[in-house]
């Protein structure tokens, strides 16, 4: 089967593309690196709040579900949006069709109140495509888990610009944007201050990777659902001892499916 979205989620993305647009227009990246930062930041103290959890007892579209979640949040003075990734649950599955906001969210009794983020993973849990979240661009972004797995999250198209800025700066930025852990090893830790200047128009995060390390002489190696940016040296090191990880994950995987 394949998933459908309705015209809601594309309402959603087109305003995110014009929201992101705009800031890389105005700001430097200075500028920009702060408001992802901070507004990334609002949202995971928001989601570290305790909200009732009443509400949830009877089955709900997901929509609903959601909706109920944010208005949890905006009962705290907290303002967050949940938006569905069309583009990576399309990748998921290939026969029939599924409306995922419509998809019904039947969770167990739970305790009076949890913290928000706890909250959203039970909503998510009953979905029929396993689910998961990222915190990127200033909202929550709910993907489907092989989005991660399988790494498509390299595809996620960024688009800002870097002048004179420091590659601890250009790092975080797009962290931020992608809403994947990119981490600097200790071994390039000199780099951190690094200046690099880049005009990114849309272009998937992998090319972005490519040419910031290319940029400055360094590496980037994919983890499990992460990021690590190291010195040439120790770059292959870290790739042999992941691949080594990944088989015995696989191995696990295959056992448990048996």
């Amino acid at each position: 089967m394949s998933l459908t979205f309705p015209r809601h989620d594309l309402f959603w993305q087109a305003t995110a593309a014009i929201v992101v647009a705009a800031v890389f227009l105005v700001g430097t990246s200075q500028g920009n690196d702060n408001v992802h930062r901070s507004a990334n930041e609002a949202i995971r103290s928001s989601l570290a709040l305790r909200i009732e959890t009443k509400l949830y007892e009877n089955p709900l579209p997901l929509r609903d579900a959601l909706g109920l979640f944010t208005d949890s949040l905006q009962q705290k003075n907290q303002s967050v949006d949940v938006i569905v990734d069309g583009s990576a649950f399309r990748n998921v599955v290939e026969n029939g069709s599924v409306d995922l906001y419509k998809a019904d969210v039947s969770i167990p009794p739970l305790p009076k109140t949890l913290t928000a983020e706890v909250a959203l993973q039970k909503i998510l849990e009953k979905l029929p495509v396993e689910s998961t979240f990222l915190v990127r661009a200033g909202a929550v972004v709910i993907v489907p888990v092989s989005y991660l797995r399988n790494r498509d999250f390299l595809n996620y198209p960024i688009l800002t610009r870097f002048e004179n800025a420091p590659l601890e700066h250009v790092l975080e930025e797009l962290s931020d944007l992608s809403g994947i852990s990119i981490a600097l090893d200790a071994t390039a830790a000199k780099d951190l201050r690094t200046k690099v200047s880049l005009n990114l128009r849309n272009v998937p995060l992998e090319d972005a990777l490519v040419l910031v390390t290319e940029m400055v002489g360094l590496k980037y190696v994919l983890l499990n659902q992460s990021v690590i940016v190291t010195s040439p040296e120790r770059a292959s090191q870290i790739a042999e001892d992941e691949k080594c990880r990944r088989s015995v994950r696989s191995a696990a995987a295959g056992t448990n499916a048996q």
